[in-house]
């Protein structure tokens, strides 16, 4: 089954369309071998253009989880819901993490 077909089938969306992005939206985002340059830039564009409305993307790459230090894990972003979201004593919740990444500014780095 063709993936339009799939899509129109299986999941469609009426009487909404979806917004139209430039393709060269993340082509302005600095890259350096280390990556950590284009945490922030990758944070700003996605939030500045709504890429993900009703939640925040939010730079993790230095703060663990205070609350569940046993693991240390600091994903380089955290999208979480903005709703009731308070950044202030704790960057990185796992308990309210919608989807964590790990940048990779080339493809020969591998983020695991």
């Amino acid at each position: 089954m063709p993936v339009d077909q799939f899509f129109g089938d299986l999941m469609p969306v009426k009487g909404k369309r979806r917004k139209q992005y430039k393709k060269t939206l993340f082509r302005g985002i600095p890259v350096d071998q280390s990556g950590t340059s284009m945490y922030d830039s990758y944070i700003e564009t996605v939030d500045n253009n709504n890429l993900i409305p009703d939640f925040t993307v939010v730079n993790t790459s230095y703060h663990y989880d205070l609350e569940d230090p046993g693991d240390k894990i600091k994903p380089d972003s955290s999208v979480y819901l903005k709703e009731g979201l308070n950044l202030s004593q704790r960057k990185t919740q796992s308990d309210r993490l919608e989807l964590h990444s790990e940048l990779r500014p080339l493809s020969s780095q591998d983020a695991f």
